[in-house]
């Protein structure tokens, strides 16, 4: 029986979500795993930037909040700014003035905005019986889009010219005639000057952009007065996936639109090295968001996903999240969940006794599109027999070296070949990073990006180290020591409920204190990579 149970398991493992954005409104339900301490903050009334790499549930998060939201009776959209616009390659197409650039973003998420609230209207049945009067003031906001304007300074040039022309004539001639030779002055040569002078100037100041709204902020008002409870949640997600340069220019239109119109709520998914909310002008005054003022306080799934005190945290959170996806998809099969009434049950007949599911957990990192990944990798090694061990270490091994350090730039390898070094050589595999000469370096933020470094704290002080000197520390993910761990050149270590520490296995002295010896911190030299 049990064999035939975890071929299905195994086969839903396979196909199981991987990317929210792939899966229906009824799936995200299904299988969304709570957080309640992040929940909480998510479900208040205020405008925030939820901050978190790849993977970590971003997407997710917003959808499920978004459908949450309708349920209670709000109008609650969601916009992934990857999909706006007819022809979304105009934002990055720097030969194309920048205000044409910017205004045709603005314009693109007003009508996006637009669009999803009309269709909202036409599905949900408590908006319905509204259309008469939400479709005047969709109208109006339609027609304030076309008002919304970003102009700014143009070169100039300068062109100036002058000339002046002088010409004189001389003529001697000699002619014989039947009296005699005769001697005459006449005009039948001539010498010509011409003199010319171009002045060219090109001026070039700071470019100037000014932003025009129009009837924006009086519409938007003016439609979430119509809507039920009067209350409009958006949700815009992969913020990141703007130019750098458009971000401010987006936030600025939130910040004095959506932020000053009463009943709306502005919640935003970015990653957050890839994201500028803010342009500095030149007398204190900016375009875009001023985070934390014209916000509440960003939140970062990261830190509610690291588990750092708490290992049983940690299995619970991923053993819900497994066991729910595979329910649903069975579910869609027309199978069930009698063979495993709980998550603790699922987690018992899905994997082999020891270390195979704790292993998951760790080299999955708190991510838990690694977690889906690295078990649909190892359910393909398992095909009807229980997960084991040995599967999960061949899966991690060929899903870090695919997807994660098979991608990487040749900078960001060679960082990470010496961080590793420095790691084994140390038997610690956490590390400090100063800010911000180390942490905003290009090869810091790819490493981070994909998930080959996990932060665990930021601008913390460390105990031998000046206290005006702060550092970010980062946990270096497990994958990158598995040649190691196979090799038998280092193992890991228990510490005590933490997350695992290594050592190598040569190594002669006490072991006896592997949570202190886990914590300790590695600082690389300043100028480590360029």
């Amino acid at each position: 029986m049990h064999s035939m149970l975890n071929r299905e398991i195994n086969d839903a493992f396979l196909r199981a979500y991987k990317r929210s954005e792939s899966a229906d409104d009824a799936a995200l339900t299904d299988t969304y795993v709570s957080i309640p301490s992040l929940e909480s903050m998510l479900r208040t009334p205020q405008h925030q930037v939820v901050y978190g790499r790849r993977g970590t549930g971003k997407t997710h998060i917003l959808k499920y909040l978004t459908r949450t939201k309708r349920n209670g009776g709000d109008a609650a959209i969601y916009i992934d700014l990857r999909t706006i616009g007819s022809a979304a390659g105009i934002y990055g197409d720097t030969s194309l003035p920048f205000p044409a650039r910017a205004t045709t973003l603005l314009v693109d998420v007003v009508e996006a905005i637009h669009t999803s609230i009309y269709d909202l209207t036409l599905s949900e049945v408590a908006f319905v019986d509204l259309l008469h009067e939400i479709g005047p003031r969709l109208d109006a906001l339609a027609d304030a889009a076309t008002k919304v304007k970003v102009t700014g300074d143009v070169e100039t040039e300068t062109i100036r010219a002058a000339s002046s022309e002088h010409s004189r004539e001389r003529s001697l001639a000699i002619e014989v005639t039947p009296a005699g030779p005769r001697v005459s002055v006449g005009a039948h040569g001539s010498r010509t000057q011409s003199q010319s002078s171009e002045a060219r100037r090109t001026e070039r100041g700071p470019e100037r952009v000014h932003v025009t709204f129009g009837q924006l902020s009086g519409a938007l008002r003016g439609l979430v007065a119509t809507l039920p409870k009067r209350k409009l949640w958006i949700m815009l997600d992969e913020w990141s996936s703007l130019p750098l340069d458009l971000q401010p220019f987006l936030a600025d239109l939130l910040r004095r639109n959506a932020f000053t119109a009463a009943g709306v709520t502005v919640k935003i998914g970015a990653i957050e090295r890839r994201s500028r909310f803010i342009q500095q002008g030149i007398q204190g005054d900016y375009v875009g968001m001023e985070l934390g003022a014209d916000t509440s306080a960003s939140i970062d799934i990261d830190d509610y996903l690291s588990f750092e005190d708490d290992r049983a945290e940690v299995q619970d959170f991923f053993g819900a999240l497994l066991f729910k996806h595979v329910v649903h998809l069975m579910a869609e099969r027309g199978g069930g969940s009698s063979g495993y009434p709980s998550a603790q049950e699922f987690i018992r007949i899905a994997f082999t006794e020891g270390p195979a599911f704790p292993r998951l957990c760790f080299f999955s990192e708190g991510v838990p599109r690694d977690a889906l990944q690295i078990a649909a990798l190892a359910a393909s090694l398992a095909a009807d027999s229980p997960i084991t061990e040995s599967d999960i270490d061949r899966s991690n091994r060929a899903y870090f070296r695919r997807d994660k350090e098979g991608r990487l730039s040749a900078s960001a390898n060679d960082a990470l070949s010496e961080i590793i070094q420095l790691c084994t050589e140390n038997d610690r595999r956490l590390i400090a990073l100063r800010r911000p000469k180390q942490t905003t370096r290009e090869v810091v933020q790819e490493l981070y990006d994909f998930r080959l470094l996990h932060r665990r704290a930021q601008r913390t002080s460390l105990p031998d180290r000046p206290v005006s000197e702060k550092y970010d520390l980062f946990m270096v993910d497990l994958g990158c020591f598995e040649d190691l761990l196979q090799s038998g050149k280092i193992r890991l270590v228990d510490d005590g409920g933490r997350a695992p520490g290594i050592v190598r296995t040569a190594r002669r002295e006490d072991t006896s204190s592997p949570s202190r010896r886990s914590s300790a911190v590695l600082v690389p030299s300043a100028d480590h990579w360029t």
